[in-house]
């Protein structure tokens, strides 16, 4: 199902009033769209008591940053994290 940056902000809203323990909701699209959505539509996003919501963890890039890749150099896209390069933490 396709939805507007609205209609999944609105989801989002409604999926948070359920009181129960933690919450993982995941939007998929393309890489235009996801980087769309993430600068323009997620920071209008609002909890159920009107908070912003916490920023996004982007799946792919965490996976793909604790993935060796003999291709890559360290610390490079798809390549082994060094000590300078760790990934942040998310919450």
């Amino acid at each position: 199902m396709k939805l507007s940056d609205t209609e999944i902000n609105s989801n989002i809203r409604e999926k948070l009033e359920q009181p129960t323990g933690r919450h993982l909701y995941v939007v998929l699209g393309t890489y235009e769209r996801l980087a769309h959505y993430e600068k323009v539509s997620l920071p209008e996003a609002r909890g159920p008591s009107g908070e912003k919501l916490p920023a996004p963890v982007n799946l792919n890039r965490a996976l793909l940053d604790r993935i060796s890749d003999p291709d890559s150099s360290p610390g490079t896209e798809g390549g082994e994290a060094t000590q300078e390069h760790q990934p942040a933490d998310r919450h």
